[in-house]
């Protein structure tokens, strides 16, 4: 799964979960964030933990994103890969401007996850 990370997101951490991937990003607050993944918008909310939430989903990979300042979707949008889905922010249990992605793996299918910073 080849994931295209834009120039303003630095990659701070990755890790592998049971059932997908978190990254975590740097981000100034206010940056757009796109769709990493196609998809359809199945939740926008607030979590104490992970502030504002979009999350989507192409029925075999859910695409979780996290500490979110302002929402550029609702839900029911169909998104394609790279278009506008939020700003990035500094909300729920943060101290700096974040980005968090889950990358889980609804089928049970293991995939390989990359990230390829563009230019």
């Amino acid at each position: 799964m080849l994931i295209e990370i834009p120039p303003a997101f630095t990659l701070e951490e990755i890790a592998r979960e049971a059932d997908g991937y978190s990254v975590r990003f740097a981000a100034p607050a206010g940056t757009e964030v796109p769709a990493f993944l196609a998809g359809i918008v199945v939740e926008v909310s607030y979590d104490e933990e992970l502030g504002l939430v979009v999350v989507v989903s192409d029925g075999a990979v859910e695409t979780i994103y996290a500490h979110l300042s302002a929402p550029l979707v609702r839900e029911g949008d169909l998104v394609e890969a790279g278009a506008p889905l939020a700003l990035s922010g500094m909300t729920g249990a943060v101290l700096v401007p974040t980005l968090g992605v889950r990358f889980r793996f609804l089928d049970g299918v293991g995939r390989k996850l990359r990230l390829v910073a563009l230019p």
